[in-house]
């Protein structure tokens, strides 16, 4: 009945509403049918309750998708609430409808432990435990007591666990048990007349047997003793005791005085114990002693049972008489030398001669000794007869030098010299114009010899380094020299002709070898620059164009194209390298230049123009070239667009440019693209479409700024429908096709929002 061309309405069953339309007196009728989706069985769960610092498991059921309270957006949660708290759930269908559902988490509180205060108890005693909090008791020992009496050997923890309405707390309470470890020391032995210290440890307070309270004090018994103390440690006592032995000395015995003669040693042998120590610190029974006068030594005997007793003897010592046999002597080879001896009665010679004047005449040095015997002690003493060998002069070798130099003549074989020339030095230096011998005498310890030597005078060679020469850089030049047999050019070269190529002008010196004798000579090599020769830098052109260089660095130019002038223009078809010779002041030098030639893109159709719902699209793709590339669509040669395609756009001629990433372009003309798209949603706020390209599955995503129903199709090139859907009533949409089983190729997604149509490319790889 209604007569207005719109109204609402809120059917509760699908229904078919029919209208009539009268214009012009001409009626006409219509029906649209309104299909009631029905709305989803929320279901949130039942309510539940955890402890407090728990965690609950949600879980809802009854659609598709879901959103909780708290913007999760999975069917199952977990909440850990600080308090009691109600979540909701909204439930959607496939059909876009929804419906809501709510529980409730009860959060109950933890009871109160408490298990007391920590406690001390000596070890072997007894402690008392009390429980405090409202509930039921269990301790970490089993017991379910609210008191109970423990009695541990060592520290231990026990943990009491309160339950209350299903809830738990726990509390520790740690009983320490104190143990006093009394010690009074090691059992110890004394020697009789020795003391010891005893020290106890182990608490905090001492009292000994003999009434000390101090840890430690010292004993001096006179018999073996036997010492207690009791320790006490945070109230805990504790015995322990301690003996000392006291033990007899040893009977030490040194042996009788004696008597010896100065330098003389002696045997001591000492007695009484089973381990010794003399006063000089050697640790046996028996000693041999040589004392330089009268001497007591005292040894210290140690008995097996530690204690120690000493003795003492006294060494005399006779002196020796002082026995001379005179001053050292030094004679030359075949002298005789008067040896006098002196200081005793009676005298024994080294040579069994007993008198005190011997005479002698040895053919090498000799040590002659003495034995001077007085009051039944002797002594010795030696001298040196030195024999003095004759001196091995020696003037050096024969010798033989060139013209012009000088020779060092060394003479040998004594501590003084005097040549033939009247120098008085070992070496000498002469220049001498012509060959002459040369004789030194040599003195050494007063003896006398000669020797002579030859020096030979040698002519110098005539060394000639060639004329001076001239060279470009980096050319070889060959030098030549002559005069002798052997050569030893500045650059260590060894031959007569060698060739070089130095970097810049130089002199060259040639020393030239004869019979051992040198003479220099040098001559001038001049390298002129090479010129820098320069082609200009690498170019980068596209297909098709030219490129013009330009040389620099010479007077005279010359490309391996056989130009012959400085610049040039060149049109290659493929990347290609130029070079140059610049030429200066008769040298060379050669450049290159690098021509890069870049292809030019190329466009073309995907497919063939084909229409869509009333529409008409075309797809283009680019090959050739280098990426990224860039995009000019002109409209009335207005630049509209720098999309790939012309999706968005209104419908008219465009013209289609693409550079690529080398500056190279491609075009068609305004007669290949007439396209036509559909105008944009005004109210579509966000679209995308992802992954694009894609091998089948994607996703498509949306928002509007308001609910709008949403229609989704998929058509291929021949305006098939391939693939759709829609949502009745949404403010944002999600769809995800999958097109897997679809060839290779483009696709056209059609958006249908309330009649307003937006287009997009889709590409299956």
């Amino acid at each position: 009945g209604k007569t207005s061309p719109s109204f609402k309405v809120s059917p509760t069953s699908d229904q078919v509403y029919q209208v009539t339309v009268t214009d012009n007196n001409c009626p006409a009728t219509a029906t649209v049918k309104v299909t009631v989706n029905p709305l989803p069985l929320a279901n949130a769960g039942a309510d539940t309750s955890i402890c407090a610092g728990q965690s609950a498991r949600l879980t809802a059921s009854g659609g598709s998708t879901y959103k909780w309270s708290n913007s999760t957006q999975t069917p199952t949660i977990t909440v850990t609430p600080a308090s009691t708290e109600t979540f909701t759930v909204t439930v959607t269908s496939q059909n876009g409808c929804a419906a809501s559902d709510q529980l409730t988490v009860t959060v109950r509180p933890l009871p109160t432990a408490n298990a007391g205060p920590d406690q001390p108890i000596c070890a072997g005693s007894k402690a008392v435990l009390s429980a405090n909090g409202v509930g039921t008791y269990s301790w970490s020992n089993g017991s379910t007591a609210a008191q109970l009496e423990v009695n541990p050997t060592i520290t231990t923890s026990y943990t009491l666990t309160v339950t209350s309405q299903g809830c738990t707390a726990t509390d520790q309470v740690v009983v320490v048990v104190n143990r006093t470890s009394a010690s009074a020391g090691t059992d110890r032995s004394i020697c009789r007349g020795d003391s010891t210290t005893l020290q106890a440890s182990g608490g905090g307070t001492y009292l000994w047997s003999n009434g000390k309270t101090s840890p430690s004090f010292k004993v001096s018994p006179t018999s073996d003793q036997v010492y207690q103390v009791t320790v006490t440690d945070n109230n805990c006592p504790a015995t322990a005791t301690v003996k000392v032995t006291v033990n007899p000395l040893p009977l030490a015995n040194a042996g009788a005085d004696t008597s010896i003669c100065a330098g003389q040693s002696t045997r001591l042998t000492a007695s009484g114990g089973s381990t010794y120590k003399w006063s000089n610190s050697t640790q046996t029974p028996t000693i041999t002693v040589t004392p330089a006068s009268t001497e007591t030594f005292t040894v210290t005997v140690t008995a097996q049972n530690g204690c120690a007793a000493s003795d003492q003897l006294t060494v005399t010592v006779r002196p020796r008489p002082i026995a001379d046999a005179g001053p050292d002597q030094s004679i030359c080879t075949g002298e005789s030398a008067r040896l006098n001896a002196s200081g005793g009665s009676s005298y024994k010679w080294s040579n069994n001669t007993q008198i005190p004047i011997i005479t002698v005449t040895p053919v090498n040095t000799t040590t002659f000794s003495v034995t001077v015997t007085e009051n039944g002690c002797d002594a010795t003493d030696q001298l040196t007869v030195t024999v003095r060998p004759l001196p091995v002069a020696n003037a050096g070798p024969d010798q033989s030098i060139c013209a012009g130099k000088s020779a060092v003549l060394t003479a040998s074989g004594g501590s003084s010299y005097k040549w033939s020339n009247s120098a008085t030095t070992a070496s000498i230096t002469i220049s001498p114009i012509g060959t002459q011998i040369f004789s030194v005498k040599v003195t050494q310890n007063g003896c006398e010899a000669s020797d002579e030597m030859l020096l030979t005078v040698k002519p110098l060679p005539s060394a000639n380094a060639g004329p001076d020469l001239s060279i470009c850089a980096g050319q070889d030049a060959v030098l030549n020299a002559s005069g002798g047999s052997n050569y030893k050019w500045s650059n260590n070269a060894s031959t007569a002709s060698i060739t070089i190529r130095p970097i810049a002008t130089q002199i060259f010196t040639v020393t030239v070898t004869q019979e051992d004798c040198v003479a220099s000579d040098e001559m001038l090599l001049t390298v002129k620059p090479l010129p820098i020769a320069n082609a200009g830098p690498d170019q980068s052109i596209c297909v098709g164009q030219s490129a013009a260089l330009n040389a620099t660095g010479g007077s005279s130019y010359k490309w391996n194209t056989n130009a012959s002038t400085s610049a040039i223009t060149i049109n290659p078809t493929t990347t290609q390298t130029y070079s140059v010779t610049v030429t200066q002041n008769e040298c060379e030098a050669v450049d290159r230049v690098t021509i890069t030639v870049n292809p030019n893109p190329s466009i073309k159709k995907d497919s063939s123009q084909f229409k869509a719902g009333g529409k008409s699209f075309i797809a283009v793709s680019v090959t050739g070239g280098k990426s990224p590339y860039q995009f000019q669509w002109f409209r009335n040669d207005t630049l509209t667009s720098t999309q790939e395609d012309l999706v968005g756009l209104k419908t008219g001629i465009y013209k289609l440019t693409v550079k690529d990433a080398n500056g190279c372009n491609a075009g068609y003309g305004p007669e290949l693209f007439i396209i036509t798209s559909s105008r944009d949603v005004v109210g579509l706020l966000d679209l995308k479409i992802y992954p694009n390209p894609t091998q089948g599955q994607f996703r498509i995503e949306g928002k509007l700024n308001k609910k709008e129903r949403v229609q989704v199709r998929i058509l291929d090139t021949t305006g098939r429908d391939i693939w759709e859907s829609d949502v009745k009533n949404a403010d944002e949409f999600l769809y995800a096709p999958d097109l897997s089983n679809l060839a290779k190729g483009i696709y056209i997604i059609q958006l249908d929002v309330s009649g307003d149509l937006v287009y997009r490319k889709l590409i299956l790889h």
